[in-house]
């Protein structure tokens, strides 16, 4: 087994662009869900604020963890989904970002 993701990586990018950041672990029947979730700038915000900055910071956790989940499903037949949500508020601002998860869950008896 590998690892498939990694809440590091995906913590420590929320660290750096909000105030607060949470993460959630849930089993679903056979699933396991993570859930993070936080409230700053928004995904599009912070790529603007990257650009103008002078040091460019390039965030490479969600695509390795979208390649672990590619190879996870081709060598191990693992089924996982990975969903964004940019949240807003009514008036349409961003208020932060969430992440969800989705990995199967093996049991004794679901094995």
């Amino acid at each position: 087994m590998f690892k498939l993701i990694d809440l590091n990586s995906d913590l420590e990018k929320s660290y750096w662009s909000t105030y607060h950041c949470a993460s959630y672990l849930e089993q679903k029947e056979d699933r396991l869900i993570c859930e993070i979730e936080d409230n700053g700038i928004g995904r599009a915000a912070a790529e603007l604020k990257n650009k103008k900055s002078l040091i460019k910071k390039k965030s490479m956790g969600m695509q390795i963890t979208s390649k672990r989940m590619e190879l996870a499903e081709v060598v191990n037949q693992i089924k996982s989904t990975l969903k964004v949500i940019d949240k807003k508020d009514k008036a349409g601002n961003a208020i932060g970002t969430k992440v969800i998860l989705s990995l199967p869950f093996k049991t004794k008896s679901n094995s």
